[in-house]
């Protein structure tokens, strides 16, 4: 049992069928009980008048309509709701190894492929399997963007009269070279030039001329031109740094901490002295440091710093974090970021007084040194500078000891530790000078979990004296003495100071964070520029990672407008529709119906092309000859007359009464336009 529209049901019987005269209209025969009698030329009529009727119901076809577009609604809440969350998975994910960004795509894709098809894809299950069998998805596509414009278009026949022109433009709107004939032929009626402009404008593939039916084709477009641009509102980055990484386990490359490095050659204790200092100069990012409040914080970054700073009353704190590399990234452009952390901190540091000064020589009777006696409440002393490293308005950084940092014991505080002197000269010179004594304490590693990730002692208590050192020595070879000076100067006395590491203008406590920043500074360097060895850990690989454009407005904007205008337009077309008959869109039915049209030219014109067809059913014309002349002859006359006809300009498509309450749909000159129904609208009843 098959459907003759969203309305009618079941077919009526098979009947056998005659040939009516040329001069009877299917109008006749219908309503007699006996068809005419044959006549060679005449169309086809059934030998019995079909009398089986069956009933049409508004409600039942926009209830049918409804059911079908609610169900492709849904279709598209699930494809909405299922991009969301994939897009969601992995916007979580962050970085993503590059085979699952062709998994992404994929997914997404598919999915995109899905929702279109469920917005546009054909009603009829038949012609949607026939298309796709045959590889035709573009076609699929196309024909659901029809679908609706087919729906509609009997409600554009069925308002108001059309030339014969028009409704056969009409009933082919699906193409837009017929929606621009359209125009063309109706340039005197806006209610239909309009909504044809609009429609060419929007490119889109049917067209809904009444103004009632414009909104319906922007939803169409919107609709289309939202699911085009879902892919537009997010893209797929290649990572290219740390930020862009993914971590698996494994042996990546670390820095070799057991000492300072020449290349890859190991330098000794005693060499590694100016390259400490040279490290602590050179370090990248200038005093650039990201403040924290405790070692966690530091763990926690997703920045990637020079080193961390912690500077707070009574003590000055710095943090390097250790980093690991992929073996294959040779210029460590994408580290991961260990828990391994050391530091580099001042404790409270003694204040002192100058008391005098005298030109000599130092202490060791090697260079020209100025003397100074030095004193605060509790402790005396005095100490020799080279003239050469010391001078009014500067800093001198001072390491008193005579062994070497790392064997050091007179100035050193513990296993990790170092007293270091900073004076802080005169300004003028005339004034007295000050002197600072500050412990600079480099930690262990923190959650180190072998020796191979941790800095040796003597390495710390090189680093911690770096400031100062020069990595040269006085004395014979027999009895070096490395005392060792670093003179920093200011340059003008109405600015701050000059130099990272001049203290004039400052606070007290500012020599003692000057030291141990510059430590950490060394060996911050130290672990960025000493050869890799490999050890277990986290590997890290530059990845993929999703981003989603302006915090995901722009995919909430568009997600909602197709799922709001995929709802509108199934109340849009059911509203459009509840007035009218929708006939089923087959060939045979819209034949059945373009028989009014066409009586003009009985069973002539046969091989007419369309428009001189149109021309003749139009003015009543019926053969045309070799030379191209039409003969004429009144409608429903098989004779030429020599008359012009001129067919009334009103082709309108609805019911006709048959008479008892029964109806039969017809499209032509004498069938009622909607707004002369009662109600403005098709009757509910038994149809032919």
């Amino acid at each position: 049992m098959e459907s003759l529209g969203y309305g009618l049901h079941e077919l009526p019987p098979r009947l056998p069928y005659r040939r009516l005269s040329s001069n009877a209209s299917v109008e006749s025969a219908l309503e007699t009980d006996q068809a005419p009698l044959p006549a060679q030329g005449g169309p086809l009529v059934p030998q019995t008048a079909p009398r089986t009727t069956k009933t049409f119901d508004s409600a039942r076809q926009t209830r049918t309509l409804l059911v079908k577009e609610t169900l492709r609604w849904i279709g598209t809440v699930i494809f909405t709701a299922l991009i969301v969350v994939i897009l969601r998975i992995y916007e979580a994910k962050r970085n993503f190894p590059s085979d699952q960004k062709t998994v992404f795509n994929t997914i997404i894709t598919a999915l995109i492929l899905g929702w279109g098809l469920n917005l546009f894809v054909s009603h009829d299950p038949a012609e949607a399997k026939h298309l796709a069998a045959h590889g035709r998805w573009l076609t699929m596509s196309q024909e659901a963007c029809k679908e609706s414009a087919r729906v509609v278009r009997w409600r554009i026949l069925a308002e108001e009269p059309h030339t014969k022109r028009e409704a056969d433009l009409i009933l082919g709107i699906e193409n837009l070279l017929n929606v621009c004939a359209l125009a063309w032929e109706s340039f005197k009626k806006p209610r239909i030039v309009v909504p044809c402009i609009l429609w060419l404008l929007f490119n889109l593939v049917s067209i809904a001329p009444p103004l009632e039916s414009v909104l319906l084709t922007q939803a169409l477009q919107l609709a289309q031109v939202s699911v085009a641009s879902i892919s537009l509102t997010y893209t797929v980055d290649d990572g290219k740094t740390y930020s862009d990484t993914y971590l698996t386990n494994g042996t990546p490359n670390a820095s070799n901490l057991k000492s300072y490095f020449n290349g890859k050659i190991s330098l000794g204790a005693e060499d590694s002295q100016a390259r400490a200092h040279t490290y602590g100069e050179v370090a990248k990012g200038g005093k650039i440091c990201e403040q924290y409040e405790d070692v966690a914080q530091v763990y926690k970054s997703t920045n990637d710093p020079p080193y961390f700073c912690r500077r707070t009353p009574g003590k000055q704190e710095f943090a390097y974090r250790f980093k690991e590399y992929n073996y294959d990234d040779s210029e460590r452009m994408y580290p991961s970021f260990t828990k391994r952390v050391i530091t580099a901190s001042s404790g409270v540091c003694f204040k002192y007084t100058e008391l005098n000064q005298t030109l000599g020589p130092d202490l060791y009777n090697n260079m020209a040194a100025t003397n100074y006696t030095f004193s605060n409440s509790t402790y005396n002393s005095s100490i020799s500078i080279p003239i050469s490293s010391d001078g009014w308005t500067a800093t001198t950084y001072i390491y008193r000891g005579i062994k070497p940092p790392h064997l050091a014991t007179a100035n050193s505080c513990g296993d990790r530790c170092m007293w270091i002197w900073a004076h802080r000269a005169s300004v003028p010179k005339d004034d007295t000078s000050t002197f600072y004594q500050c412990p600079i304490t480099i930690s262990k590693v923190i959650n180190a979990t072998t020796d191979l990730q941790d800095v040796p002692n003597s390495v710390a208590r090189i680093a911690a004296a770096s400031i100062a050192l020069q990595g040269r020595w006085a004395g014979s070879v027999e009895n070096k003495i490395w005392t060792q000076y670093q003179f920093y100067a200011v340059q003008s006395l109405r600015l701050s100071s000059s130099t990272p590491w001049e203290t004039h203008f400052l606070p007290d406590e500012q020599a003692g964070a000057n030291m141990a920043e510059f430590a950490i500074r060394s060996l911050a360097t130290m672990a960025e520029r000493n050869p890799s060895i490999q050890m277990l850990g986290q590997v890290p690989h530059l990845g993929s990672r999703l981003v989603i454009y302006n915090h995901w407005r722009y995919v909430v904007a568009l997600l909602a407008c197709i799922v709001g205008v995929h709802f509108a337009l199934l109340v849009a077309t059911a509203w459009v529709t509840k007035c009218v008959v929708v006939t089923d869109d087959s060939s045979v039915a819209i034949a059945r119906l373009l028989n009014g049209m066409t009586k003009g030219v009985q069973g002539n014109g046969t091989l007419f092309p369309g428009n001189p067809l149109r021309e003749a059913i139009t003015e009543g014309q019926g053969r045309r000859r070799d030379d191209g002349e039409v003969e004429r002859y009144e409608q429903g006359e098989g004779q030429a007359t020599g008359e012009t006809a001129h067919a009334s300009d009103g082709v309108v498509y609805g019911p006709v009464s048959m008479g008892d309450g029964n109806y039969a749909l017809y499209m032509g000159e004498s069938v009622k336009s909607l707004k002369q129904w009662q109600g403005g609208r098709h009757p509910n009843g038994k149809f032919f």
